[in-house]
């Protein structure tokens, strides 16, 4: 996460293909817990899709993200590792675990 203890403020938004452009469908907050919690949301269409996202990804006792395969793996071999809440890489996990399974991007908000 990050090495402060104070919630982090996330923009969460996703890209639209068929117009080439960004939307803005809200901000989530990450607690110092590593839970999330919706904060606002902008895209009501999207409302049911981010409030199953939160829950979901709550309930989960951490996150996988992508890792180097252990020396001498078979070429090509995909490897990842478990990220619990609060350590260092969560928010990394995080970002990847929303690319991956929802197409959507959670910046920290300057």
């Amino acid at each position: 996460m990050t090495d402060s203890t104070a919630p982090l403020l996330l923009d969460l938004t996703a890209f639209d293909e068929d117009d080439d452009s960004w939307t803005d469908l809200g901000q989530l907050t990450l607690g110092a817990d590593g839970l999330l919690a919706v904060t606002a949301i902008t895209a009501p269409q999207a409302s049911a899709r981010i409030e199953e996202f939160v829950k979901l990804t709550n309930d989960k006792p951490g996150l996988h993200m992508d890792a180097e395969p252990a020396p001498g793996s078979p070429q090509f071999a995909v490897a990842s590792r478990f990220v619990a809440r609060g350590e260092p890489d969560f928010l990394a996990a995080l970002q990847d675990y929303a690319d991956k399974y929802y197409g959507w991007t959670l910046e920290p908000r300057v």
